[in-house]
C-alpha cells in the first residue's frame, strides 16, 4: 500500500485518541483529538515552527507581530463595522 508524505502527514496530526478519566469516577473515555501538535513527538518542534514562520503569509492585509509564543494581529478602519468585517475575514 503506497502513501504520499501528505497523507502520512495528515493522519500524524489529526487522527489520535487522548483518554480522559471522568470526574469522580473511574471511567475512562477515549476523546478524539483533530487539532493541535502532538505532545512530545519528534516533529512537534518542527511543526511549530512551520506554523509561525507562515502566519505572516496567512494574513495578507494584517501586521502581525511575534515574540516567542505570543502572536498580535494589528488592524486599522475608520468605520468600526468595516474593521469588525476584515478582521473576521482574515481570521
Amino acid at each position: 500500500m503506497k502513501y504520499s508524505v501528505f497523507t502520512l502527514f495528515f493522519t500524524f496530526v489529526r487522527w489520535r485518541l487522548s483518554v480522559g478519566i471522568k470526574r469522580f469516577t473511574y471511567l475512562l473515555t477515549y476523546l478524539l483529538i483533530i487539532t493541535g501538535v502532538p505532545q512530545g513527538s519528534v516533529l512537534g518542534p518542527l511543526i511549530v515552527l512551520l506554523y509561525v514562520n507562515d502566519i505572516y503569509n496567512a494574513v495578507p492585509g494584517t501586521k502581525v507581530k511575534s515574540f516567542a509564543d505570543d502572536t498580535n494581529s494589528f488592524l486599522h478602519h475608520k468605520n468600526i463595522t468595516d474593521l469588525y468585517t476584515k478582521a473576521n475575514d482574515d481570521l
